[in-house]
C-alpha cells in the first residue's frame, strides 16, 4: 500500500479532523464524492498503532479494500466477520453444515414437519413449509432473541400456526447449537445474539446506508469509535433486511460531501432533480470541473464504435440484452454468475422433463417433481428464484444457453490487460453500485412513482444508475427521464 499522493479536499477535511480526534462520525457521502479516499486518510493521519476494522459490501470490496489500505486496517464482510466467529472453534460443523441454501423438502426433514405432509395435501404442506420458511428468515432478520408468533406471516393457515411457529423454533433450537444445516442470515443470527466483541479501536462501516439492524445493533454495542459511511439514496437492499441505517449508528456528528470527482455537472443534474422530483429532496450534488460529460437521447456519434455499458432495473432485461446481443453476434461481460443461472435452467429443464437425477442446483435438487416446484414458486417460496422460473418460460432454452456462453466464454474480459473488444456491458442497477464507465446507457425498465408497486428505493436505484458515467449518460431508452429532462 502507497500513501496518498493527493491531498484532502475542503469537504474532506472536516469528517478527517473529527474522526482523528476520536469522535464516532456519520459521513453521508453522494455518489463519486470519494468516500473510499476519505477513509483512507483517516487511517493515514491516524497514529500507527491505532487499530481499524473495515466493514465492506462484499468480497471484492474486501479485496481491493486490502490492497489500498495500511497495515493497521483489518478489512473484512459482516458476513465473513460472523462467519469466522461462529465456525472457527468449530470447523466440523462448518463442513458438514454451513448451507447457500436449505430447500423446503430439506427443512422439513430437519424439523420433522415431513409428517405433517399427508394431511395438508400437495399444496396445503407447500404453503406450510414456506410459512416456516418465511418465519425463521423474519425472525433472523429482528432483533429478537426468540421465535415468537409475530415472525409468522399474517398470511399463513390460521388453523396452522402454532404447528408453523413450532416447526420454527425445532429448527432454531437445532441451529443455534449448530446442529442441523445452517445459511448466512442464521449464522449472522448466531452471532449476534452471542453479543459478539469486535476488538478493535475504530469501526470503518462502509456503505453504512445498507447495513440490516443486527449489524448496526453489534457496532454500536462495541467500545470503539463509529465511522459510518454511506448514502442515504443509495440505499436499495430494502429486500435484504437493510434499514437505511446511516441515522441509526451511535455517532456524534454527521458530515456531508456533495463533491463528485467522477462527473461533470450535466449529470450531477439529472440525479438532483430526480431525487427532487420523485422523493422531494434536494442534494445539491456538484459536478466535476475536470470532466466534460454529455447528457445524451443517444449515443453520440464519436461513441458509437466505444463499448456501451447498459445498466438496468432486473435480470430479465439484461437477459433479453445478452439474447438480443449474441443473436446479433456481438460481444458483451455480462455482471451475472452465468454458472450459477447455467446451473438453474439445465435444473429446471430436467425437472420439467422428468429427469430429476440431473438436477444438480441446491434450490431445485430437493424437489420431487415439477409440479411440486411449481407449486413451491405460486405460493411465494423463494422470490430469487421464481425470477429465473420467469425467464425460463420466456425465453428459449437454447437462446439462454448460447446467451450464458458468451458470458462465460468473455469472463474475464474486465481484467487488467484483456484483449477483447467489447461491443456492451450489461449489468443491473443492484450490481453496478461501485462500479462506473465512461459510456453508460440507462435501460427502460426502472420504476416510475406511477407504478403501483413503487418505493423511494425503485428511485434509489435509478439514482445508482444515473451516477455511473463519467461522460456518457444516454437516456434516450428510458421515457421517464427524456419527459423529465425536456
Amino acid at each position: 500500500m502507497s500513501k496518498s499522493k493527493i491531498e484532502p479536499s475542503a469537504e474532506q477535511i472536516e469528517p478527517i479532523i473529527a474522526a482523528v480526534n476520536g469522535k464516532s462520525i456519520a459521513i453521508n457521502a453522494g455518489a463519486g464524492t470519494g468516500k473510499s479516499t476519505t477513509l483512507k486518510f483517516i487511517t493515514e493521519y491516524s497514529k500507527p498503532n491505532h487499530r481499524f476494522i473495515y466493514i465492506v459490501f462484499n468480497k471484492a470490496n474486501a479485496i481491493e479494500a486490502s490492497l489500498k489500505m495500511p497495515s493497521n486496517v483489518f478489512v473484512t464482510t459482516a458476513n465473513s466477520l460472523a462467519f469466522r466467529a461462529v465456525f472457527d472453534s468449530n470447523p466440523s460443523a462448518r463442513k458438514k453444515y454451513f448451507k447457500h441454501s436449505i430447500s423446503v423438502n430439506r427443512l422439513a426433514s430437519i424439523t420433522g414437519a415431513y409428517k405433517e405432509y399427508t394431511r395438508l395435501g400437495e399444496v396445503g404442506r407447500m404453503r406450510f413449509m414456506i410459512s416456516i420458511q418465511k418465519t425463521i428468515t423474519e425472525f433472523c432478520k429482528t432483533l429478537d432473541t426468540e421465535i415468537s408468533m409475530r415472525h409468522v406471516p399474517k398470511d399463513s393457515d390460521s388453523q396452522e400456526l402454532d404447528n408453523i411457529l413450532g416447526y420454527a423454533r425445532v429448527y432454531w433450537n437445532l441451529a443455534k447449537e449448530l446442529k442441523c444445516d445452517i445459511t448466512h442470515e442464521v449464522y449472522m443470527k448466531i452471532w449476534s445474539i452471542n453479543k459478539p466483541s469486535i476488538p478493535f479501536d475504530t469501526i470503518l462501516y462502509d456503505e453504512a446506508q445498507d447495513a440490516n439492524a443486527l449489524m448496526v445493533q453489534e457496532v454500536n454495542r462495541q467500545k470503539a469509535n463509529i465511522i459510518a459511511v454511506g448514502d442515504k439514496h443509495q440505499q436499495i437492499y430494502g429486500f435484504a433486511g437493510a434499514v437505511n441505517a446511516l441515522d441509526k449508528f451511535n455517532v456524534t456528528e454527521t458530515h456531508y460531501l456533495t463533491q463528485s470527482y467522477r462527473y461533470s455537472q450535466v449529470i450531477a443534474d439529472v440525479a438532483n432533480l430526480v431525487l427532487l422530483n420523485q422523493k422531494g429532496v434536494d442534494i445539491n450534488m456538484k459536478g466535476s470541473d475536470f470532466h466534460e460529460s454529455i447528457v445524451s437521447n443517444g449515443i453520440p456519434m464519436e461513441y458509437q464504435n466505444k463499448t456501451e455499458m447498459v445498466i438496468a432495473r432486473t435480470n430479465g432485461h439484461i437477459l433479453q440484452l445478452m439474447i438480443e446481443a449474441n443473436k446479433n453476434k456481438l460481444d458483451y461481460f455480462a455482471y451475472v454468475n452465468a454458472k450459477e443461472i447455467k446451473s438453474l435452467m439445465l435444473g429446471m429443464y430436467a425437472l420439467r422433463y422428468g429427469d430429476p437425477d440431473k438436477v444438480y442446483h441446491p434450490d431445485i435438487k430437493d424437489f420431487d417433481d415439477w409440479s411440486q416446484f411449481k407449486i413451491f414458486l405460486e405460493e411465494g417460496g423463494n422470490p430469487g428464484l421464481k425470477t429465473y422460473y420467469d425467464l425460463w418460460g420466456r425465453f428459449k432454452l437454447p437462446h439462454i444457453m448460447d446467451a450464458i456462453k458468451t458470458a462465460q466464454d468473455n469472463e474475464n474480459a474486465m481484467l487488467p490487460g484483456s484483449q477483447t473488444n467489447l461491443d456492451y456491458i450489461f449489468c443491473t442497477a443492484h450490481k453496478s453500485k461501485g462500479l462506473e464507465h465512461d459510456n453508460i446507457t440507462i435501460g427502460p425498465d426502472f420504476k416510475t412513482p406511477e407504478d403501483e408497486s413503487y418505493t423511494d428505493e425503485e428511485t434509489n436505484l435509478l439514482y445508482v444508475a444515473l451516477t455511473r458515467p463519467r461522460k456518457i449518460l444516454n437516456i434516450g431508452n428510458n421515457e421517464q427521464l427524456v419527459e423529465l429532462c425536456t
